[in-house]
């Protein structure tokens, strides 16, 4: 039998909410993860919330609640776990000197937020170490058991050198009392 209707809180379903004369009780668990339990109250707008509360956990990428005659479905897709993650073109700074700036746990599930924030913080580390030009992008690569590495490349490019240095509007101190107080010299790499 085919399923009479669907709702789904991956995209937008034009299909009715199916219909709960009785209250439902379901728990979820992965392993070696908390479990999530979903209560679902007779009536469409209590599944409607109930599924959402699922959705919201942030272990899914896909809820859709069906029927099949008088069976209620909840079908989810988990998001990955990452199995690993790994930084690639980093020859100036150690991966030992980058791994403060990891926001990424092994064996966490996948949150694309927390991939952007390390790209920031590692993009953040070179700029200290006067890498300014340098980038910092990412790609995932699944792996069996819905598992992925992140992979984190880093195109390093060269320090920023400072060749000249010009004031504008010291009249009456001269560039060369000014400069030894400077951090930043030229020939030297910038500095602040």
């Amino acid at each position: 039998s085919s399923a009479a209707s669907a709702q789904s809180y991956k995209g937008v379903s034009d299909t009715a909410t199916p219909a709960v004369t009785h209250d439902v009780s379901v728990r979820y668990t992965r392993t070696g993860a908390n479990s999530h339990d979903l209560v679902i109250k007779s009536g469409s707008q209590k599944i409607d919330a109930s599924v959402k509360a699922l959705f919201q956990t942030g272990l899914f990428e896909d809820v859709q609640i069906t029927t099949r005659g008088s069976t209620l479905v909840v079908k989810v897709v988990e998001k990955p776990s990452v199995q690993d993650y790994k930084i690639e073109g980093n020859d100036e700074i150690s991966a030992d000197d980058l791994k403060d700036s990891i926001e990424v746990k092994r064996f966490a599930i996948l949150d694309l937020n927390t991939v952007r924030k390390t790209v920031k913080k590692i993009q953040e580390k070179y700029t200290e170490k006067g890498f300014y030009l340098a980038e910092v992008t990412f790609r995932i690569e699944d792996r069996p058991d819905n598992q992925v590495i992140v992979v984190f490349e880093v195109n390093e490019r060269a320090k920023v050198e400072v060749r000249r240095i010009h004031f504008v509007g010291n009249d009456n101190i001269p560039k060369e009392e000014i400069v030894p107080y400077m951090q930043t010299q030229e020939g030297n790499f910038l500095a602040f």
